[in-house]
């Protein structure tokens, strides 16, 4: 477990030469401040491989911020575009803007020769983070975390050397129910920017205004919209872990993000299953994840 340190970021902690290294530094540092718990999971990774885990998940916290850095559908659809451009010039062999993350992620792609369709669906999928309204239904919301958390997984996974289908399949699992929890942990902060991602049927169902899910006052409907939302998180994990046999250790550092979602989802529980009632986030997430990469779990 060499390199595993939870102390702030350094200089030099990449292992990217030339100009891009500074940037490589730069990304690992955002991602440590605004994805903490995926940033231990790469202090986890084969050190020679990190550089290219932040670039992937540099290129993920980048596109997820634009829903928090414009409240314009346009101008985030416009930054959206931008991203997609530079994916059409890594796959088409085309100069790549001078952007310091999207070199680092075009050299990534290349070095590992990672396929396209899953920065696609990333993207695409991305283009609801711009409405406010959220997903229509449950179908659309589990369609929108396998394309966003469980292609990340996937690519993170190729990363580090494994293309098994079955291990890409347990990436896909973990990575989705990932980013079902990661909606259900949002809810407090999207609702603060007047914007939700919990779907709208269960929320008619459930008399879960958006005025009411703005103002945090949407009563007990809000813990019938989340629960199911909460199960098949879990039932994802679950999916994942059962095919954990066909993921060799080296690969697994990302889907050690099902060991922390296992605290996360006894607290949402023990919550009524009120995103609003949460606690603080828990302390001993590298403890966790340190204990379960020695014996091989996730």
């Amino acid at each position: 477990m060499t390199g595993f340190s939870t102390k702030p970021a350094e200089k030099g902690l990449s292992s990217a030469e030339g100009p891009v290294a500074p940037v490589a530094d730069d990304v690992a540092v955002q991602l440590q401040t605004l994805d903490p718990e995926r940033w231990l999971t790469v202090l986890l990774a084969p050190r020679a491989l990190r550089p290219d885990l932040i670039a992937l998940y540099g290129f993920n916290l980048e596109i997820a911020k634009i829903r928090e850095i414009t409240r314009e559908p346009l101008i985030g659809a416009m930054r959206l575009q931008w991203w997609r451009d530079v994916i059409e010039a890594v796959f088409a062999g085309a100069k790549i803007p001078h952007h310091g993350l999207a070199q680092l992620l075009a050299a990534t792609i290349r070095t590992h020769a990672l396929p396209r369709a899953p920065f696609d669906r990333l993207l695409d999928a991305r283009e609801l983070d711009l409405e406010p309204e959220g997903p229509a239904d449950l179908t659309a919301l589990d369609a929108y975390a396998r394309a966003t958390g469980g292609g990340l997984c996937e690519l993170a996974v190729r990363i580090l050397g494994v293309s098994d289908a079955v291990a890409l399949d347990a990436a896909r699992a973990i990575g989705t129910g990932w980013a079902l929890l990661g909606i259900v942990r949002a809810t407090p902060f999207l609702a603060g920017r007047r914007q939700t991602m919990l779907p709208a049927d269960q929320r008619g169902i459930h008399g879960v205004t958006t005025t009411s899910l703005f103002e945090a006052r949407a009563g007990n409907g809000i813990r019938l919209v989340v629960e199911p939302i909460a199960h098949s998180a879990r039932r994802a994990f679950e999916e994942g872990r059962a095919m954990r046999a066909a993921v060799p250790r080296r690969a697994r550092s990302p889907l050690l993000l099902a060991t922390l979602a296992d605290a996360h989802l006894a607290d949402l529980a023990r919550a009524g299953y009120d995103p609003f009632q949460l606690p603080e986030p828990r302390k001993d997430a590298a403890l966790r994840l340190a204990f379960c990469w020695l014996r091989g779990r996730f």
